[in-house]
C-alpha cells in the first residue's frame, strides 16, 4: 500500500501533465473513503443551507411561478420549498401582526350544528333549507323557513321550465294528517266537512282503492257554502295482500280487516283549523304534533269545544287517553251537531305526520324523464331471513304476492321512462315504488334536460290499480327504520374516496338502504290557448309528478334530481305557474278562507307601508281617482250592496254544475237564455256568491292586484268595434276642500296627516257606486303571461253583476287600475 506522500507525489505528476506516470491504487481503505465522502457531502449541504443572497425564496423563483395565493397559503408553492418557506415565515422578524378575525367569523358559533337547531325551533327548516339558503330569497311563513324567489332577476324561467324543461319544488311545508278506523265512519264525518256539488268527495269510488289522489275544499262543521276551511288533497292506503304484513294497529276491535287509512294533505296556514274541526268530528287522537299539543276541553258559556294548546315538549307517538276525551266532549258534541255526528262509539283516529314525510313537486315535460336518470327501483331477491337485525324489506317482500308486484313495478317504471309527458300515465295515479339510494347513481359532473328529438309513446294503456299503489311508506315502523340506517354524509364519501376508479359509479350493496317513495301524476289543466309553433306543447299545462319519501331522504334526492337537470323554483315560481295554468293558488286566490284573508291582510299592510314612505305629494290621491277601497279586495262591501243589514258574509260558488251553466252562458250567443237567476232557484246564497273568473287583456295593459272589474257601457263597446279604445276614462273626481284654517292646522301637524291618510287607506273612501262603470268584482293577482303574450289576472266576481254584464257585453269587461283612470278592454272566463 501506498503512503500518503507517494499518494501526492502521483497526483502532482498528473496536474504537471506526467500522465503517463500515473497508476491507480490496486486496494482503497473503504472506511476512510467513507468518511472522506461524508465529509464533502457535509460541506456540500452546508454551502447549499448558508443563505448566501438576501433574497426571499419567492424572489428566487422565476416570474412565471410567482402566485399571489402563495403569499399566504403555503400549499401553493412547489413541494421542495415548502419546508424553506415555512421555516423563513418563522424567523421572520419584523412579522406583520395577524389581522383581527372578521365580525362574522367572531360571532360564528363554534357548535354550527347546536346553532342551527336553535334557530329552527321558531320558524322550522326544511331539509333543503341550507341548499335554498345560499341560492335564494327567504322569508318567514306559515310558521316555516321558506325560498321565496331566486337571485336571478328573470321571470321567463319559469315558463320556459314548465313549457319545455322540468320545474322542481320542496313543498315539504305541506302539512300531512293520517286518519285510521272504519271507512264507513270516515265517509260519513267527512260527509259534514264537505259536498257532493263541489266534485267527489272522499268517499267517491274512484278513490276509495287507493289508485288516485283527490282533492276537495273542506268547510266547517255543516256551514257549506259559507266558512270554508281550504283545499286538500287526499288518497287512500291501497287494500291489498300487503296490509297483512303491516305492523299498524291503532286499535283492537273484532273488525280490523276493515280498518282503512288515510292521508290528508294540507296548506299549514289552514292546518290548526282543519285539526281543530277533525277533532270536533271524530273526537279521538292518537298523536298529536310536535310542536303543540291539542286537548279537547269544554267550555261552560259555550256548546262547542275549544281547543287548549301547550308548549310542553312530548313525544311524537305519545297517545292521549281518548275514552276520557270522549267523557269531556260527547255530551256538548250530541247537543251541537246533528245526529249524524261522530258518537261515543266511534273507532276513527287522528295522527299528525306533520314534518315527518318529504314532498317535492316537478312539473314539466321531462319530469319523466329526469325522475327515470335520477331514480331506479332497486332489485330485491327473496329471503328467508326473519331475524330482528335483518332490514325491513327482507320481512316485507317474503312474500310471493309482494315480490311480484315489486317485479311488475320495476318493468314499468323502465317503460316509464321513455314516455315523453306525463300526461301519457293516468290522471292522479299513485304508484308505489322501492328505491335504491340516489347517491349511488350521482352523475360526475351536472347533466343537462334535454328534450328527446322524437317523442316517445308508451306501447300499452297503463291502468290504475290498487296493487301498483301499495307502498311500505304507510308503515311507521319501516319509515322509522328508514331513517335510523341511513348511510351518513361522511360514510359514503369514505366509499367514494376507496373506490378503485375515481368517479366511477358505485355497486349497490346488499346491506344498502331501499327507499319506499310514492309517485302521484298531475294531469295539469286544460288549456286553449297553445302557442301556435312549439314543439313542446302539449294540450295540458301543468303537468307533472310530485313525489313522496320518508324524512330525512330529502337531500340525497334532491341533490340526485338537480345533478339530472331539474330547475329549481321556489314560492314566487309557484305562484306564477299557477297563473300561467289558470288555476286558484292557495291561500290567496281563497277569500272565504281565514288563511286567504290572512293574507290579504299582510298584503295589504304591506302596500300601504310602500305608501306611507312616499311624499305626500308623490302619492295617487285615491279619492280623485274614484277608487273606493285601495290596496284591498273587499268582497263582503261588493256583495252587500245597498243590503248591509241583511248580508253579513259572502261565499265562493264552487258548485261545478253551477259553474259550467255559467261558463256556457257567458260563452251562449243567444239572448234569450242569459237567466243566471234560473239557475239558482231555490238557493238562499245566490246574492252572497261570488265567483272565481280570469279575465285577459284584449289590446294593451297589465292588470294588477286590487285592479277592478266593471261592467262597460253600450258606447264603450261600440268604441272597441271601432278602436277607440284609449277613449275610455275616469272622469276625475271632485274633493271636498276644507277652509285655509284647517289645512293651515293639518301641515303645521304632519302626525296627523299621515293617521288621516292611514286611516283612508285602510278603510272606504267612496261608495262602490261613485265610479261611472258599475264594479263588479276584483283582482287577487294579475301580472303578464308568456303564454297568452298579454295581461292576464285572476280574480272574483258578484254573481248579481254577472246577471247585469251578461245581457250587453257577453264576456268583454273592463278592468282598472287603483293608480289610473284608464279602463282595458279584457274578456272574461268562468274558472270551473
Amino acid at each position: 500500500m501506498c503512503d500518503n506522500n507517494d499518494r501526492k507525489r502521483k497526483f502532482s505528476n498528473v496536474e504537471a501533465g506526467n500522465q503517463s506516470d500515473f497508476v491507480l491504487p490496486s486496494s482503497l481503505n473503504i472506511v476512510r473513503y467513507a468518511e472522506t465522502r461524508a465529509q464533502e457531502i457535509a460541506s456540500l449541504n452546508l454551502h447549499v443551507k448558508t443563505k448566501t443572497v438576501n433574497k426571499m425564496v419567492l424572489e428566487t423563483l422565476p416570474k412565471h411561478m410567482n402566485r399571489r395565493a402563495m403569499s399566504h397559503d403555503i400549499r401553493r408553492w412547489p413541494r421542495r420549498l415548502r419546508q424553506l418557506v415555512k421555516k423563513q415565515y418563522e424567523n421572520q422578524v419584523n412579522k406583520r401582526l395577524r389581522r383581527p378575525p372578521s365580525r362574522k367569523h367572531r360571532r360564528q358559533t363554534n357548535n354550527l350544528l347546536a346553532d342551527y337547531n336553535r334557530r329552527k325551533r321558531k320558524q322550522v327548516w326544511l331539509e333543503t333549507h341550507i341548499w335554498h339558503a345560499k341560492r335564494f330569497h327567504m322569508t318567514k311563513k306559515w310558521g316555516y323557513h321558506l325560498a321565496k324567489e331566486p337571485t336571478c332577476k328573470t321571470n321567463r324561467r319559469t315558463y320556459n321550465s314548465i313549457m319545455k324543461y322540468c320545474l322542481l319544488q320542496d313543498v315539504s311545508f305541506l302539512c300531512c294528517i293520517e286518519v285510521s278506523g272504519l271507512q264507513s265512519e270516515i265517509t260519513l264525518g267527512f260527509s259534514h266537512l264537505s259536498s257532493p256539488a263541489t266534485g267527489p268527495g272522499i268517499g267517491a269510488k274512484c278513490y276509495l282503492n287507493g289508485s288516485r289522489e283527490g282533492s276537495i275544499v273542506l268547510y266547517k262543521y255543516d256551514q257549506y257554502p259559507f266558512d270554508a276551511i281550504g283545499l286538500v288533497t287526499f288518497f287512500w292506503k291501497p287494500v291489498s295482500t300487503e296490509d297483512s304484513i303491516s305492523s299498524q294497529e291503532p286499535c283492537d276491535t273484532a273488525e280490523s280487516e276493515n280498518i282503512r287509512y288515510l292521508w290528508l294533505w294540507c296548506h299549514p296556514s289552514c292546518y290548526t283549523l282543519l285539526w281543530q274541526e277533525l277533532i270536533k268530528v271524530f273526537q279521538n287522537v292518537i298523536s298529536t304534533p310536535e310542536d303543540k299539543i291539542f286537548e279537547t276541553v269544554t267550555d261552560k258559556t259555550s256548546d262547542t269545544p275549544k281547543i287548549k294548546t301547550s308548549s310542553k315538549p312530548h313525544r311524537a307517538t305519545q297517545t292521549l287517553n281518548a275514552t276520557s276525551t270522549k267523557e269531556k266532549v260527547s255530551s256538548k258534541l250530541s247537543n251541537g251537531y246533528s245526529s249524524g255526528s261522530a258518537t261515543n262509539t266511534s273507532q276513527v283516529f287522528l295522527k299528525s305526520l306533520k314534518d315527518k314525510l318529504v314532498r317535492f313537486r316537478l312539473t314539466g315535460p321531462l319530469t319523466l324523464k329526469v325522475l327515470g336518470n335520477a331514480i331506479s327501483v332497486s332489485s330485491i331477491n327473496k329471503t328467508s331471513s326473519d331475524s330482528p337485525e335483518s332490514p325491513w324489506w327482507h320481512s316485507y317482500f317474503n312474500s310471493e304476492d309482494c315480490l311480484m308486484s315489486h317485479e311488475t313495478k320495476m318493468k314499468l317504471w323502465q317503460r316509464l321512462g321513455e314516455a315523453y309527458v306525463p300526461t301519457e300515465l293516468p290522471q292522479h295515479w299513485i304508484l308505489g315504488l322501492t328505491v335504491m339510494d340516489p347517491r349511488f347513481r350521482l352523475p360526475h359532473k351536472k347533466q343537462r334536460a334535454e328534450p328527446s328529438l322524437e317523442a316517445h309513446e308508451l306501447d300499452q294503456s297503463i291502468e290504475a290499480s290498487p296493487e301498483l299503489s301499495t307502498s311500505p311508506l304507510w308503515d311507521e315502523a319501516i319509515r322509522t327504520e328508514i331513517k335510523k340506517t341511513k348511510l351518513s354524509e361522511q360514510e359514503f364519501n369514505k366509499m367514494i374516496s376507496e373506490s378503485l376508479i375515481p368517479g366511477y359509479q358505485l355497486h349497490l350493496l346488499d346491506s344498502s338502504s331501499r327507499i319506499p317513495m310514492l309517485l302521484i301524476q298531475r294531469p295539469g289543466i286544460q288549456s286553449l290557448h297553445q302557442p301556435c309553433k312549439s314543439t313542446f306543447a302539449n294540450p295540458r299545462l301543468g303537468n307533472g309528478c310530485d313525489i313522496i319519501l320518508p324524512a330525512g331522504w330529502g337531500m340525497a334526492f334532491w341533490i340526485a334530481l338537480v345533478y339530472q337537470g331539474a330547475q329549481v323554483g321556489a314560492l314566487s315560481e309557484a305562484y306564477r305557474t299557477s297563473l300561467e295554468v289558470g288555476e286558484l293558488y292557495f291561500p290567496f286566490d281563497y277569500p272565504d278562507t281565514d288563511a286567504g284573508l290572512a293574507e290579504m291582510s299582510v298584503i295589504q299592510t304591506n302596500k300601504l307601508e310602500v305608501y306611507m314612505q312616499r311624499p305626500p305629494s308623490k302619492r295617487p290621491n285615491f279619492e280623485r281617482l274614484g277608487i273606493p277601497i285601495p290596496f284591498y279586495t273587499d268582497y263582503l262591501s261588493l256583495v252587500q250592496g245597498l243590503n248591509k243589514d241583511i248580508i253579513q258574509k259572502f261565499c265562493v260558488l264552487r258548485d261545478r254544475k253551477k259553474l259550467i251553466a255559467l261558463s256556457r252562458l257567458i260563452s251562449s250567443t243567444n239572448d234569450s237564455k242569459l237567466k243566471i237567476s234560473k239557475h239558482f232557484v231555490g238557493d238562499g246564497f245566490y246574492k252572497q256568491a261570488i265567483v272565481p273568473v280570469i279575465v285577459e287583456m284584449i289590446s294593451k295593459g297589465v292588470p294588477e292586484h286590487c285592479s277592478m272589474i266593471c261592467v262597460p257601457l253600450k258606447r264603450d263597446l261600440v268604441n272597441l268595434k271601432s278602436q277607440k279604445a284609449a277613449d275610455v276614462k275616469e272622469p276625475l273626481h271632485k274633493v271636498k276642500r276644507e277652509s285655509k284654517e284647517c289645512e293651515e292646522k293639518k301641515i303645521t301637524k304632519p302626525s296627523r296627516l299621515c293617521e288621516a291618510q292611514l286611516k283612508n287607506g285602510t278603510g272606504q273612501l267612496l261608495p262602490l257606486s261613485s265610479t261611472s262603470r258599475k264594479i263588479i268584482g276584483f283582482l287577487t293577482t294579475g301580472r303578464y303571461s308568456f303564454l297568452k303574450a298579454s295581461g292576464v289576472g285572476i280574480g272574483f266576481c258578484s254573481l248579481v253583476g254577472l246577471e247585469e254584464l251578461l245581457p250587453n257585453s257577453k264576456s268583454i269587461i273592463l278592468v282598472r287600475s287603483i293608480k289610473s283612470l284608464d279602463y282595458r278592454y279584457a274578456k272574461l272566463s268562468i274558472i270551473s
